[in-house]
C-alpha cells in the first residue's frame, strides 16, 4: 500500500521532497509550509494535510501536535536542517528597522531586500567609510583577527549536536559534504548534493537500505536554492583547501568583483532611506568587532 508522507522544512523542503520522491515512486511525498501555530486556521489546513500520513518529516516545530492534537496516528521523523556559516563567517543579518528588511536590494524575479550582509561591508558604511576604504577592510589579517577562520569549528560543533538530537551519524554525513568542496550556496542554503544526502538517511528511517546513499541523485534533481550565492572569500577558501572567489549572485544579477558588490550593496542601502544610526546588528555592534576593525580600518 502507498504511504502519505508529509515533509516540512522551511526553504529545504523542495529538494528533500523531490529526493524521497524519487527514492520511493509509490508513496506519496508532500511537501508543506509549516503552519502559523497562533492562527487557528492555518493548523486547521495543516491538520489536514497531516490527515492518512503514515509519517511527518519535520524540521522542527514538533510541538504543533501538542497545540493541534490530531486523532491521526502516524510516526514523526526528526528532518535536520542545514544551516552551517564555516564557508561565509562574514555574512551577518541586521534587526529589522520599523518592520522593513535591511540589506541588499534584490532586483531580480525575487524583488525586495536581501536581509544577508557582509558584515564588513555593512560596518563600512555605517561608520561613514568610502567603498574603497571598505574593500580594503577585506584582507587575511582582519579575518584572522575578527575568529572568521575558528567559526568553522564552532559551525561543525553546533551542527553536529543538531544531528546527533535527531539520532543521526554526523560525521559519516559530513565527511560525504567536505569530500564535495564547498557545500552551501550560502549561509542556509546546501547545495542539492547536501540535501540529497539528507533525504537519503531519512530514507533510511522510512525503510530503505544503507545502499541507497549511494544512488546518484544529485545528478536528476534540479537545484532550486541558486538563487542567492554568496562566495568564500580567498583567503578564507585557502585556510579549508578549497576554491575561492569574489562573486557574488543575488537573484539574476551577478557581482563578479568584491567592487562591484561593495558599490552596489552601499547603493542599496542608500535607497532603502534607513540613517546609519538606526541599523543595528549584534555583531558588527559588539565591543570586540568594534575594537578589531577600528585598530585597523
Amino acid at each position: 500500500m502507498a504511504r502519505k508522507i508529509v515533509v516540512t522544512n522551511s526553504c529545504q523542503t523542495a529538494g528533500i521532497s523531490t529526493c524521497l520522491q524519487l527514492i520511493f515512486p509509490r508513496d506519496k511525498i508532500v511537501s508543506a509550509q509549516f503552519p502559523r501555530v497562533e492562527n487557528e486556521e492555518s493548523l486547521s489546513r495543516f491538520a489536514e494535510i497531516l490527515r492518512g500520513a503514515s509519517h511527518w518529516v519535520t524540521e522542527g516545530h514538533w510541538d504543533i501536535l501538542e497545540k493541534y492534537p490530531t486523532t491521526e496516528v502516524f510516526q514523526v521523523i526528526k528532518l535536520p536542517p542545514i544551516y552551517f556559516a564555516g564557508f561565509h563567517p562574514d555574512v551577518v543579518t541586521p534587526e529589522p528597522v520599523n518592520g522593513q528588511v535591511f540589506g541588499v536590494i534584490d532586483e531580480g524575479l525575487l524583488a525586495g531586500v536581501w536581509g544577508a550582509n557582509s558584515a564588513l561591508t555593512l560596518w563600512g558604511w555605517k561608520n561613514g567609510l568610502t567603498v574603497d576604504s571598505t574593500i580594503k577592510l577585506f584582507n587575511v589579517r582582519n579575518f584572522y583577527a575578527l575568529g572568521y577562520v575558528d567559526l568553522w569549528h564552532d559551525n561543525v560543533n553546533a551542527l553536529r549536536e543538531i544531528y546527533l538530537a535527531c539520532d543521526i551519524n554526523f560525521d559519516t554525513l559530513f565527511n560525504r559534504w567536505r569530500r564535495g568542496g564547498i557545500f552551501m550556496h550560502t549561509h542556509s542554503h546546501p547545495k542539492i548534493s547536501a540535501l540529497c544526502s539528507v533525504a537519503k538517511v531519512v530514507s533510511m528511517k522510512l525503510g530503505k537500505a544503507a545502499d541507497v546513499m549511494e544512488l546518484p541523485l544529485e545528478n536528476l534533481v534540479s537545484d532550486q536554492l541558486t538563487g542567492w550565492v554568496w562566495p568564500v572569500y580567498p583567503d578564507i577558501a585557502d585556510a579549508l583547501s578549497v576554491r575561492g572567489s569574489y562573486m557574488w549572485k543575488i537573484s539574476n544579477k551577478i557581482f563578479p568583483t568584491l567592487d562591484s558588490y561593495v558599490r552596489y550593496a552601499f547603493r542599496s542601502y542608500e535607497k532603502l532611506g534607513i540613517k546609519r544610526s538606526e541599523v543595528k546588528c549584534e555583531r558588527i555592534d559588539s565591543p570586540y568587532f568594534q575594537d578589531v576593525m577600528e585598530s585597523r580600518a
